[in-house]
């Protein structure tokens, strides 16, 4: 009986730490490369997406960090008493224009690598992503 108990009390303490692991790989930096989800790549295809992954990828990671500073702004003044209406909307304004900056990129990039790929790679390629969403959309 105690066995059972200890193996109960383990396999609850266990549980979450399974999903939370299942929900990391639903993050966007644990996301495999697009060179790793489609298996026939050619080499000229490989060395071609691997150049728009780095290339927009910096521009990405510097677009994000401003938007962390910008919302950071943002919340120091929410912790204020005094009314700071015009700096804070202009702060939630470059916000979102930083945000549709790193859409525009995220678009070009797909737009770039659907370009890169054959029909048949991209199909598969789809239907990777629509299991990974299902996978994503239960945690």
């Amino acid at each position: 009986m105690k066995k059972c108990v200890i193996c109960l009390l383990f396999v609850t303490m266990l549980l979450p730490l399974c999903q939370a692991q299942d929900r990391k790989s639903c993050n966007e930096k644990n996301r495999p490369s697009i060179t790793e989800l489609v298996d026939d790549l050619t080499p000229a295809q490989k060395k071609k997406l691997e150049k728009i992954a780095t290339t927009n990828k910096a521009k990405i990671d510097v677009l994000k960090e401003e938007q962390a500073k910008v919302r950071d702004s943002i919340q120091s003044y929410m912790n204020l008493k005094t009314d700071n209406t015009e700096a804070v909307n202009r702060l939630i304004d470059r916000e979102m224009q930083l945000k549709a900056e790193i859409r525009k990129l995220k678009y070009s990039n797909k737009v770039q690598i659907d370009k890169i790929l054959t029909d048949e790679q991209f199909q598969a390629l789809q239907k990777k992503f629509s299991k990974e969403r299902e996978k994503c959309k239960k945690h």
